[in-house]
């Protein structure tokens, strides 16, 4: 099976898109695939291992946030003749317009994996720049797509509430599982890794950190995400609430973040809205135990006793705080140990692939419908 993947850019690792994108070609590879990966210009040091990667330049008019490049939807075009599946990954930019344009030039079966950005909250964020991506093509593309890709059971609801009735598949992404772990550190600590951004809820976190920090002076926190706006905000407020023992770290990457997350006790992502939640299914890998907000698809941590999935709001992040914060290392050290064995069992990349791959081919007619593909 001859197999597109299309995603606008790779601009930041900690991007999703960035991790899991290349990671799902190569899955895929190892299925038994055959995969091209294009995006925007410029193509940065990716790990790739066995497929074809193709750049295009971008246009600055209108924006060059659209991310227009005729050359790409050409290239794409040409290259549909090739593929069996061309799959478009993210929503409200020109290169997740023109993969509908290859296929429906091509023939070929069209999949689009929105990546959480069709999900309620975003929805309403740059909602004139949607509008416009929505009339420009991203209407007609998800209207006529034949299949979708979601992490979330929300994903796939928000898609049957707005009438789009097409085949779901509902999978996790998959996850990188270190070779080697780190011990903990010698202070305990609650971390946040994550973009610095309103949605991921640092303005209920550090309240309820405040509220805390006398109770456990073993206890340090730190919120390591890329510096911006907002993180100065987050800044201001950390000390204009006193906050004691908080460390804004910045973006940290690579080998760094696999140590941060494994010194680290417990991680902590109190977010209003994900499709996934990439650093939690990291933190387990690297045995730590985690605290979500059930706005993402992790109600597993109860399940599975490595962590806690918790409401949405600062009184009961506070108390699934505690409840880690008052556990003795050893029992910590233990959640994540269940983890990690969760993580093995159910989000190796090579089962993700794999079932990725058999979707595909019942959606060209050459198998029977998995389990994971819903068309209710």
């Amino acid at each position: 099976m001859n197999i597109i993947q299309v995603v606008s850019s790779m601009s930041s690792e900690s991007s999703g898109t960035t991790y899991c994108v290349p990671h799902l070609c190569e899955s895929l590879i190892h299925a038994g695939a055959n995969v091209q990966l294009h995006m925007l210009a410029p193509l940065y040091d990716i790990r790739h291992d066995g497929y074809e990667m193709f750049s295009y330049p971008r246009l600055k008019f209108p924006h060059p946030a659209f991310g227009r490049s005729p050359q790409m939807k050409k290239g794409l075009i040409e290259a549909g003749a090739w593929a069996d599946i061309i799959q478009s990954n993210g929503l409200w930019m020109a290169p997740n317009i023109y993969p509908y344009c290859a296929a429906k030039k091509n023939g070929k079966k069209l999949v689009v994996m929105p990546h959480g950005m069709f999900l309620k909250w975003g929805l309403k964020q740059s909602v004139l720049k949607k509008k416009l991506c929505w009339w420009a093509g991203q209407g007609s593309a998800m209207r006529h797509a034949d299949m979708f890709i979601v992490t979330s059971q929300e994903e796939y609801e928000t898609l049957r509430e707005l009438n789009f009735r097409q085949p779901v598949t509902l999978l996790p992404n998959g996850i990188d599982i270190p070779m080697t772990t780190y011990p903990k550190a010698n202070r305990r600590i609650m971390l946040f890794l994550s973009r610095i951004h309103p949605k991921k809820g640092l303005q209920m976190l550090i309240p309820a950190w405040k509220k805390l920090q006398d109770d456990f002076p073993d206890w340090d926190l730190k919120i390591a995400g890329p510096n911006n706006a907002h993180a100065e905000e987050m800044k201001m407020l950390a000390k204009t609430l006193h906050c004691e023992r908080v460390d804004f770290c910045g973006e940290i990457v690579g080998e760094e973040k696999t140590q941060l997350l494994s010194q680290s006790e417990c991680l902590i992502l109190p977010t209003f809205s994900e499709n996934f939640g990439m650093v939690v299914a990291e933190a387990l890998a690297a045995e730590s135990c985690a605290i979500c907000t059930r706005n993402a698809p992790w109600e597993g941590l109860n399940e599975n006793q490595c962590g806690i999935s918790c409401d949405g709001n600062e009184a009961a992040i506070q108390e699934a705080m505690r409840s880690i914060m008052t556990s003795s290392r050893e029992e910590n050290i233990e959640r994540g140990r269940r983890g990690k064995a969760w993580m093995l069992r159910d989000f190796s990349w090579d089962i993700i692939g794999k079932k990725t791959l058999d979707a595909f081919q019942w959606l060209l007619g050459k198998a029977e419908k998995p389990e994971w593909v819903r068309n209710d």
